[in-house]
């Protein structure tokens, strides 16, 4: 709607309060820059004009945008609490996604019903345990991703399996039946457990271990890094040095590249990799991570599961940096390293 206003699509706003548009003081001394700049008035059906051209208008905003950001801590705060009391008692939180290995059953019907008791899912246990034992046995996380893949095995929201969702799922305290809060055990839950405290807590001291010798390696990765993993990986045809990734700002009147996978329009909020024009660029080319992520991550966690690092003392040695696998040298295929990927993706000590 800013964007609207910038560009002289639009002279007014019509809102049913003010909250609508701003609940931080941040946000309304932005829209206040935009107004005085583009002559824009603002009517609400709640508060009647509001007229942020005057000092008396721009004061009676910001008090409404102070209580605004009060009720937001407020609301925060018991949501806060509550879910706390949840967790001291050990309770099930009536709120987001059913979790992956438990059924939800509920008292009555429509959004406002309430969740009496949670039961094993016997086939989704099945995954779980699978899972946990083969990463108890060694094996990276990648391969229950793939084994997740490639059976077609989903999350409870019709999704793919990932990497980090895996590990977190794996590391939770919920698949042994108990309730943690902030990182921390607080006792045993209603629900009941699919596999045991034992094994449960073994591969969380397995897979803390694996991410605090991933931190000494590479450090801690930003916001930023997490958001778009590919970042410097990525080339255009247009012979940049390399593509980078940004918030989709466009319009809702997307055009072809910017839909997704499943037939729907772009979000506002959906990131993206784009070739810039102010980098050098084409400035047309662009990808929403959805599109990419099977793209990339397929083929390479089925190469990783091909390829064992050599010996420490061959490391430094490019002759013999790879070595077949079991796996690939029972199959016929050799797994070495070649000069064919124009990237390098370092992913613990895997180079490509």
């Amino acid at each position: 709607m800013l964007e609207d206003v910038k560009s002289g699509n639009i002279d007014a706003i019509v809102t049913w309060h003010p909250d609508r548009m701003y609940r931080r003081p941040a946000e309304l001394e932005d829209l206040i820059i935009i107004v005085e700049d583009h002559k824009t008035e603002i009517a609400t059906v709640n508060a009647g004009d509001l007229d942020l051209s005057t000092p008396t208008g721009r004061l009676v905003a910001r008090m409404l945008g102070a209580i605004a950001k009060y009720e937001v801590e407020h609301k925060q705060e018991r949501i806060l609490r509550k879910a706390e009391e949840l967790v001291a008692a050990g309770k099930i939180d009536n709120s987001g996604h059913r979790a992956f290995g438990h059924d939800r059953h509920f008292d009555g019907e429509g959004p406002r019903r309430k969740i009496t008791h949670e039961t094993v899912n016997e086939w989704e246990a099945k995954w779980i345990g699978r899972w946990a034992d083969r990463a108890l046995e060694g094996e990276k996380l990648y391969s229950p991703v793939m084994d997740a893949i490639d059976n077609g095995v989903k999350t409870t929201t019709g999704g793919d399996f990932s990497y980090q969702g895996t590990r977190a799922m794996l590391m939770s305290a919920r698949i042994s039946g108990r309730k943690e809060h902030k990182g921390v055990i607080k006792g045993k839950a209603v629900w009941p457990a699919i596999i045991s405290s034992e094994k449960s807590d073994a591969l969380r001291a397995l897979l803390g271990e694996r991410s605090e010798e991933c931190k000494a390696e590479f450090g801690e990765l930003d916001a930023t890094a997490l958001k778009y993993p590919h970042s410097g990986l990525l080339r255009c045809t247009w012979q940049v040095p390399h593509v980078v990734g940004q918030p989709c700002s466009c319009k809702k009147e997307r055009t072809q590249h910017h839909k997704v996978s499943t037939g729907q329009r772009g979000d506002k909020d959906m990131a993206i990799y784009t070739c810039k024009k102010d980098g050098g660029g084409c400035g047309g080319r662009t990808i929403q991570i959805p599109d990419l992520e099977p793209l990339v991550e397929k083929p390479l966690f089925k190469r990783l599961e091909e390829v064992e690092v050599a010996d420490e003392e061959d490391v430094n040695d490019p002759g013999r940096l790879w070595r077949p696998s079991s796996s690939a040298t029972r199959s016929g295929r050799r797994s070495w390293r070649t000069n064919s990927w124009t990237a390098t993706i370092r992913l613990g000590r895997f180079r490509t």
